[in-house]
């Protein structure tokens, strides 16, 4: 079966949905379902590394986003624009999906991290231990998103969009 870029394109497109809104899952248990009882710094840290992981989803949905234009090419879709506009798009979802995963890598799933909430829970009770393993969770389902979701997508539409230019290359010499 031959995927088409544009195909292509729209599951990059559902990928950066689905990412954004683990994301905002993951937002929504550090920032609004925080622990009451504790104002450890440890918190803040988890709150802001999850804003900029959030930050970073938001901008690669919107790069794709067939509803918004946030490239030079005005207010067409990423699928509706010629050339190499769209590419450029995708692209632009790409570098953001990078920076989020290098946030989650280093500011949320890093085993220091991972250990100091362990410990929070520990020294806070039941309260704490409840946040930290949805936390947990929420980290470990944006991080699943990442690899099996949206960088899959994001390398079969830069597969397709090779197999195009190599199949054009290839009749361009009168083969």
């Amino acid at each position: 079966m031959t995927v088409t870029v544009h195909s292509a394109l729209s599951e990059v497109q559902a990928s950066a949905r689905r990412l954004r809104e683990a994301v905002r899952e993951l937002v929504l248990t550090a920032v609004e379902d925080q622990p009451r009882n504790c104002q450890a710094h440890l918190i803040a840290m988890v709150n802001d590394a999850a804003l900029q992981a959030a930050a970073e989803a938001e901008q690669a949905d919107a790069a794709v986003s067939p509803d918004a234009a946030v490239s030079p090419d005005a207010a067409v879709s990423p699928d509706q624009r010629p050339g190499g506009a769209a590419s450029r798009a995708v692209a632009h979802c790409q570098r953001h999906v990078t920076l989020l995963g290098a946030a989650l890598v280093r500011d949320l799933a890093a085993p220091e991290m991972q250990n100091d909430l362990t410990a929070l829970a520990a020294e806070h009770g039941r309260e704490v231990g409840a946040w930290v393993r949805e936390l947990s969770r929420c980290i470990q389902a944006c991080q699943i998103a990442l690899w099996t979701d949206v960088l899959p997508a994001l390398l079969g539409y830069w597969r397709e969009l090779a197999d195009i230019t190599n199949r054009s290359c290839v009749s361009g010499d009168g083969r």
